[in-house]
């Protein structure tokens, strides 16, 4: 029984959490000092046009209004259009969510590749140079912003010692010379399920800095616990 009402409880809570997060997104969308519909029709839009697509995008209503109407679109599945795509949301993030998926999963990867080792090694080696080595290693890589670790690297391995690409998903003239064949819009499956060796290693490079700079985190806190859980044990 007591489960039941932990479960209940914690679900009423999360569902106030969400209305509480939609109501902050809400005003500061409005907070912004700039109008939709300008930015919509662009710089060189008349009036007319402008009053036109604000009554048809509901920007004439009162804004608890606008709330309701756009929550009970989002509970329909309906996340509006883009304003600087006229594209639908959902469209443009089921484009975007596998290359976002993709870096998401090979930074995980690489933050249990690298700092479940380092942890072992850190605890098996405890007061050595290599540990305190490891220790120094986690706390950088907790400490130091992702944005300022992805510029140092792009600076280290792109300009410096011109290694790796710092930009794009892919080279552009690849598609002219083995383009990739989407199946699941992941390149690295996509590539190694069409043979497609020019093009997955083009992927791979691609993919390791940014992969590199969100697993510095991960990487620093999987050694810390690992290393006080082995101590511990």
């Amino acid at each position: 029984m007591r489960k039941v009402q932990y479960i209940v409880r914690r679900g009423l809570l999360s569902i106030l959490v969400l209305i509480g997060l939609t109501i902050v997104t809400f005003t500061l969308t409005h907070v912004i000092p700039s109008d939709p519909a300008a930015l919509y029709l662009g710089p060189r839009a008349h009036p007319e046009e402008l009053v036109r697509v604000r009554e048809v995008m509901g920007l004439n209503q009162p804004l608890p209004i606008q709330y309701f109407t756009y929550i009970g679109a989002v509970l329909q599945g309906d996340l509006g259009t883009s304003i600087a795509t006229k594209r639908p949301v959902l469209q443009e993030l089921r484009e975007r969510l596998p290359a976002s998926l993709e870096l998401l999963l090979a930074a995980t990867t690489l933050s249990i590749l690298i700092g479940i080792p380092l942890g072992v090694l850190s605890a098996r080696l405890r007061g050595k140079p290599l540990d305190t080595g490891v220790r120094t290693l986690s706390i950088i890589g907790v400490s130091m912003p992702a944005f300022w670790l992805g510029l140092l690297l792009q600076l280290l391995f792109g300009h410096a010692l011109h290694l790796l690409p710092i930009a794009g998903r892919v080279d552009s003239s690849l598609r002219f010379k083995s383009p990739i064949l989407e199946i699941t819009g992941f390149y690295l499956i996509d590539t190694l399920a069409t043979g497609n060796w020019v093009a997955l290693r083009d992927t791979f490079t691609h993919l390791l800095l940014p992969a590199l700079t969100l697993a510095a985190y991960p990487v620093g806190l999987v050694a810390r616990m690992t290393r006080a859980t082995m101590l511990e044990v």
